[in-house]
């Protein structure tokens, strides 16, 4: 069976992400970016290793009572250099307990054929360290792009589930509020995503799942979403573990007694 787990941010403060393990989270999706600011190549990587190397200080914290995908959430200036930069931090990571494995770009913004290219040169030059799981995301993490992976070398597959984005996301950016839950949308977007799955032959990491706080009908619509992931083994990691106010907090109204539940199966 697929486990839940959480996304957690870099800027999360290390006392309340040991307050959520206290509370039964098994699985993080933990967030490490560069600094992309200025559009320097070097302050991104100073920055982006910096994040690295305290995370493994750190994953004294998470070890053994969680595991621990390592998620990069911000492109290089350069996206030529991601193989190079992930061949330096699986270097660091290696033969660190608890690592379940690389994320190796979030969301990628790149063309088809450019990101399936890049990603398996990535792929390749993580092995070329050691046997770590590489898990590959959809461009832009959307559930529909699964096939655009074929023959990428990747461990595991990843897409994000927000479906209906207009629910998930109401009163954010550009979508207004309140706007009501329509689930038949949700099953369509799972149904699709079993499908592909089937098709791809390969494990299925669900790497951020949502809905804000406010959006009516929340908790039907995560127990939905979790239940099929489960049901299907998809690994998950809702997104996120985060301190209120924050709009996808997990301590948030009654979310968390919903997500508790799942932690602890």
């Amino acid at each position: 069976m697929g486990k839940t787990g959480v996304n957690i941010e870099w800027a999360c403060p290390w006392d309340y992400v040991a307050k959520g393990l206290d509370l039964g989270i098994k699985h993080v999706r933990y967030h490490i970016t560069g600094d992309t600011s200025g559009g320097d190549q070097g302050a991104y990587e100073d920055s982006l290793y910096f994040l690295a190397d305290t995370l493994k200080q750190n994953m004294g914290l998470f070890h053994p009572r969680a595991d621990v995908t390592i998620a990069l959430m911000g492109t290089p200036p350069d996206p030529s250099s991601l193989p190079r930069i992930w061949r330096v931090l699986a270097q660091k990571f290696l033969g660190v307990p608890g690592i379940f494995g690389f994320d190796i770009l979030n969301e990628p913004r790149l063309t088809a054929p450019e990101w399936r290219a890049l990603a398996s040169e990535t792929i390749r030059e993580i092995k070329k360290v050691g046997r770590l799981r590489c898990i590959v995301q959809t461009r832009r993490g959307e559930p529909g792009r699964l096939r655009e992976l074929e023959g990428v070398p990747a461990d595991m597959l990843s897409v994000h589930v927000y479906s209906p984005m207009s629910w998930s996301h109401q009163g954010l950016y550009s979508y207004p509020a309140p706007k009501a839950l329509d689930i038949s949308k949700l099953r369509s977007c799972l149904s699709n995503l079993k499908d592909n799955a089937n098709a791809m032959g390969k494990p299925i990491y669900v790497g951020e799942f949502s809905g804000v706080i406010n959006a009516p009908g929340a908790n039907r619509w995560l127990k939905e979403a979790i239940d099929t992931f489960e049901r299907c083994d998809f690994h998950s990691a809702y997104h996120a573990w985060c301190q209120p106010p924050a709009p996808w907090s997990a301590e948030c109204e009654d979310r968390l007694e919903l997500l508790k539940q799942y932690w602890r199966s």
